[in-house]
Order: structure tokens, then C-alpha cells, then sequence
């Protein structure tokens, strides 16, 4: 929704004219009180100009989860397996979730130890290098 810039009230007054004596009407300008100029700025608990669309994404993923657990809670109602069969196959799912979900962190936890090697080599050589261009400077 846009919010429309507030704009100045104008109201009318009365004066006289100096010659004729009679009254003529005059704009005035007159500026809105603080209290009725809307603003563009977001309060919230966190303090001013915080933006609060990291709190609508959380609130969606939250909604999708719930969303997740409620369908999977019905299609459990509403299965035609006897309730052994589908806690076998819950229980044989939920290894293969675990058994994935080790798998990705594992590699994901190798890829960062790769890239912090290769980070903290570079900056071994950039730091080798800034002593020897300093001692360079300090020599010559």
C-alpha cells in the first residue's frame, strides 16, 4: 500500500481590501501538525528504520512448516497402510533423511575447511609480502 505525502492545509480567511472596504477572501497556508504527517519510517521492538522483512520471510517459512506437519499429520490419518506399515516406512524415511542430512553437512563441512586452508594461505602470502615490501621501504 502507498502511503501519500502529506499536504499542506490551506484555510481560508477574511480580510478587507484596502479600497473598497469590503471583505475578500485569502488563502492562508496553514502546515499539519506533527501528529497527522504519516510516515514512511517502520518502529518496531528493534528501533527505528528497521525493516521488517527478515521478520515477514520467518514468518513465512513458520507458516510453511506448520503447513508441512498439519498435511503430513492428515496423510497419516487418511492412509490406507495399518499403522505398522506406516511406521516402518516413517521410521525407514526418517534414516534416509538422517543418513542425507549427515551426508550434506559432512560436505559441506569439508568444503569449509577447504576454503578456510586456501583463505588462511592467502593471507599468510599477503602477509609475507607487506613484510617484505616494509622492509624493503625501511632499507632503501
Amino acid at each position: 500500500m502507498r502511503v501519500k505525502k502529506p499536504v499542506a492545509s490551506r484555510k481560508l480567511t477574511a480580510r478587507t481590501a484596502p479600497a473598497s472596504g469590503t471583505r475578500v477572501p485569502r488563502r492562508e497556508s496553514r502546515v499539519p501538525a506533527p501528529s497527522r504527517i504519516r510516515s514512511n519510517i517502520h518502529l518496531n521492538c528493534r528501533g527505528p528504520m528497521k525493516d521488517s522483512s527478515d521478520e515477514r520471510g520467518s514468518g513465512m517459512i513458520a507458516g510453511v512448516i506448520l503447513g508441512a506437519v498439519i498435511g503430513a499429520g492428515i496423510a497419516l490419518l487418511f492412509s490406507p497402510r495399518t499403522g505398522e506399515e506406516t511406521r516402518r516406512q516413517l521410521a525407514r524415511r526418517a534414516r534416509e533423511l538422517g543418513d542425507d542430512a549427515r551426508e550434506r553437512v559432512g560436505e559441506a563441512s569439508r568444503r569449509t575447511r577447504r576454503e578456510l586452508r586456501r583463505r588462511r594461505r592467502e593471507l599468510r602470502e599477503r602477509m609475507e609480502e607487506g613484510i617484505d615490501s616494509a622492509r624493503e621501504r625501511y632499507r632503501g
